[in-house]
């Protein structure tokens, strides 16, 4: 099955693509892929189809709609709703004008308070878009069940039983050293984790934040911290690890 890389790696590839003639809500490579009857359709769920079809239509179970709630309908089904935004996760909002859907993106990256999110007929075309998190939209998330190329077996000699009770706090000078968190999925359902660091001053601002989706039950994975969020060198930080979706998890780090 293919990764949150894969589809948004498409996604991206398609910025850009608009409408002709503009304001039509027709002419689309989507619409065409959709059938004809969808020429003058509102195309946000469209081109969220036409991304995970072209990927892999099992990641959203077959669904073909221009309906954006019936992804909500069918992820939650599936038991893929999630409580907040995670990099390939299908986001369904609501702006509150009549307890509808009303439009659809994919989740390109989360900081702070902020996402930004890849949506079809956003001012007509193909667009990058900040949203707040927490704002008058109401969002539902759904993470699709994607495969992680850096997941890692136990055949690798290492087993639950090497890993301490849970830490989720870190603090360290890098002095150019790699640091490694090890995340170990101690649930029966794919973990959802969240990475947050702060400054080591005890600071709340957050620095840096990433997401990690889909690590198997009883499955870890090693990020290298350094690297995976392009740290320079000789920053002093506090590293912090949350569950995103209630999974429980054990942490190991080592330098």
């Amino acid at each position: 099955m293919a990764t949150a890389q894969d589809v948004l790696n498409l996604a991206r590839s398609q910025l850009g693509v608009a409408e002709n003639p503009l304001g039509s809500n027709s002419g689309t490579p989507y619409h065409a892929w959709y059938g004809s009857e969808s020429q003058g359709w509102q195309w946000c769920a469209i081109f969220v189809d036409w991304v995970f079809h072209h990927i892999d239509p099992a990641l959203v179970h077959g669904l073909k709609s221009a309906y954006s709630g019936d992804f909500l309908t069918v992820g939650s089904r599936h038991g893929e709703e999630v409580p907040a935004p995670i990099p390939g996760a299908i986001a369904i909002m609501d702006y509150g004008d009549g307890g509808i859907t009303d439009h659809i993106g994919i989740v390109e990256a989360v900081s702070g308070g902020y996402m930004a999110l890849i949506e079809g007929n956003h001012n007509n075309r193909v667009e990058r878009v900040t949203r707040a998190i927490n704002g008058s939209t109401r969002f539902w998330y759904i993470l699709p069940k994607y495969s992680n190329p850096k997941q890692e077996d136990d055949d690798m000699g290492i087993s639950m039983s090497d890993y301490g009770v849970t830490v989720d706090r870190y603090s360290s000078f890098t002095k150019g050293k790699p640091i490694y968190v090890d995340i170990m999925n101690c649930g029966g359902a794919p973990l959802a984790a969240r990475i947050l660091m702060t400054p080591a001053t005890g600071g709340q601002q957050i620095l840096v934040e990433g997401s990690i989706a889909n690590i198997a039950p009883d499955k870890h994975l090693a990020v290298d911290v350094a690297k995976h969020f392009n740290l320079p060198p000789n920053l002093a930080f506090d590293l912090k690890v949350e569950s995103v979706n209630g999974q429980p998890m054990k942490i190991k780090y080592t330098e």
